[in-house]
């Protein structure tokens, strides 16, 4: 006779008497998991959301019931609206039937405008959208296309040193005993150029050779 249910057990924190309410019986406890908790409190914001939209809707009928009945009670047979009903004094503004109906006409017409404009503005969301996307592809093909070259960049880089430490110019022995040795058989690179110094006098400095008097020295 006298127990009760803790405030607890509703989403919102008391019972609702409405039956589409998810409050309407208790659904919250402990032993429950927490994606159902979730579940349960987005179903309690979207009643809430629908129960908002229907009350604005039930105003907005009300206010246009009562307006249609005070323009029924101002006005008579003809169409004159009066300011004070039954005393048969007339306000300074009368509509007659054709003003009604042209003030029909007009919102129809922006009515037919406001549909228009709001098709224009859903084909400017779509282009939008797809403006959106094609950006989103283009930046990627972008930083595609950034990353491809500096890899290229650093391929370079290792092959030009690549060359450089193949290539048997006299640069390219200095400070570099080991391949003085692989490619003459001789210990150190002073011992090339003294070798180099002693016998560069006998070495043809004819204009068709291609290759420099020190690099000729190494494959004569």
């Amino acid at each position: 006779e006298h127990s009760g249910i803790c405030s607890e057990h509703f989403i919102s924190g008391e019972k609702s008497n409405d039956s589409l309410s998810p409050d309407y019986v208790p659904s919250t406890f402990k032993h429950l998991p927490s994606p159902l908790k979730r579940k349960r409190a987005r179903g309690m914001e979207r009643y809430e959301r629908l129960s908002l939209t229907k009350k604005r809707k039930d105003t907005e009928v009300d206010k246009q019931s009562a307006a249609a009945v005070l323009l029924a009670l101002s006005e008579d047979g003809n169409g004159t609206l009066f300011c004070e009903p039954h005393t048969g004094r007339s306000c300074s503004t009368v509509l007659s039937m054709t003003d009604i109906d042209s003030l029909e006409a007009r919102c129809m017409d922006f009515e037919k405008q406001n549909e228009c404009y709001r098709k224009k503005c859903h084909d400017l969301e779509e282009e939008c959208q797809g403006l959106l996307a094609e950006n989103a592809i283009v930046k990627k093909d972008l930083e595609s296309m950034t990353k491809e070259c500096t890899d290229l960049r650093e391929a370079n880089t290792k092959l030009r040193e690549s060359i450089k430490r193949q290539s048997l110019t006299k640069q390219s022995f200095e400070n570099d005993d080991s391949k003085v040795k692989y490619y003459t058989g001789l210990p150190s690179f002073a011992r090339l150029i003294a070798l180099f110094t002693f016998v560069s006098a006998s070495i043809s400095d004819s204009s068709k050779t291609i290759l420099s008097p020190s690099s000729n020295s190494l494959w004569c």
